[in-house]
């Protein structure tokens, strides 16, 4: 008993992410609630509120000087992971889904966690301000970036947005994500001393916020009977995705190692450059596809899995040998 306990604690958003997407399913009903978008559009901007209030802006200060392996990092993140993912979808794209294959496009433009891969790098004794510097600019520049990168691969399955509506969508997620960082930064400066002691209570409330915005998702998306049909579809990626998490963290360790970083640079590599977050993942998508639900609750389908496989990953990555070593090296 105590064990199960024990495996709930460590593992709650996982668990919680799965009920979500059953409770979501199952009451389709109550996404009459959340009309026009109202409540999951102020949950995105209190979540990167939060943020940016836990968001240490001096250690980011700090970490300018490493501006050839940032330069690497946001490459890696925006530009080789979304070549990789249209590269190595190419040879059994037929077998999926045009909702599921979008999914994965979405998911392949998004940048990386802040909150995750900082915790995993810290854990591991890596290189925190880098990690740190690169997680909140990927998702900085990320409101203008993913969009556009998105846009622009899905020309082939016909889903371009014209300019003004792709314009729309920038300057709709910047006023839900880039204003409320700036203003929980704003609040940080003022009140500096208490940041430390509500930095955990933050991290909880804003990944219970980011379970709210999955279930209301997954509600709209669920009124009709081919979301299910769907999710029965989800063997062939999600084995896909088993793969390329593996693949992609090898080859950030190729680089790693051909680029000679010390033992503390190597893991925040390993752990910023293939996480992708949730937190702009569903807003993203529920803007680019907010008059059609069918194909938003089918393309979130890949996210939904990637993120808590990308955690229990990042969990059995920080007990191995060989990443403790890199730790105590530096």
């Amino acid at each position: 008993m105590n064990g199960v306990i024990l495996l709930v604690k460590k593992q709650w958003f996982i668990i919680a992410l799965i009920a979500s997407v059953a409770l979501g399913v199952l009451f389709p009903q109550v996404s009459s609630l959340n009309k026009g978008g109202w409540i999951t559009t102020t949950i995105v901007a209190l979540v990167f509120l939060g943020m940016g209030f836990t968001l240490p802006s001096e250690s980011l200060i700090a970490g300018l000087g490493k501006w050839k392996l940032h330069l690497f990092i946001q490459f890696y993140i925006f530009l080789f992971i979304p070549a990789f993912f249209i590269l190595s979808l190419s040879f059994f794209k037929e077998l999926i889904s045009t909702e599921l294959y979008i999914g994965l496009l979405a998911l392949a433009v998004l940048p990386t966690t802040i909150s995750t891969c900082t915790v995993f790098t810290q854990i591991s004794r890596g290189d925190v301000v880098l990690t740190l510097f690169n997680a909140s600019f990927s998702n900085l520049i990320g409101v203008f970036i993913s969009p556009l990168l998105l846009s622009l691969l899905l020309r082939e399955v016909g889903r371009t947005m014209p300019l003004s509506v792709l314009v729309g969508i920038i300057t709709g997620l910047a006023l839900k994500m880039v204003l409320p960082l700036v203003a929980g930064q704003m609040l940080r400066f003022i009140f500096l001393k208490t940041t430390a002691k509500l930095q955990r209570v933050i991290g909880i409330i804003s990944n219970i916020m980011i379970l709210t915005i999955v279930f209301f998702t997954l509600a709209k998306s669920a009124s009709t009977p081919l979301l299910g049909e769907s999710m029965g579809l989800m063997l062939i990626p999600v084995i896909y995705l088993i793969v390329v998490h593996f693949l992609l963290i090898l080859i950030s360790l190729c680089f790693s190692r051909l680029f000679k970083l010390t033992g503390s640079e190597t893991i925040s590599v390993m752990y910023t450059t293939p996480q992708k977050t949730l937190a702009m993942g569903i807003p993203l998508l529920s803007a680019y596809f907010a008059d059609d639900p069918l194909v938003l609750g089918i393309a979130i389908l890949p996210l939904l899995f990637y993120h808590p496989w990308e955690l229990l990953i990042s969990g059995v990555l920080k007990s191995l040998p060989i990443v403790r070593r890199w730790g105590r090296e530096g």
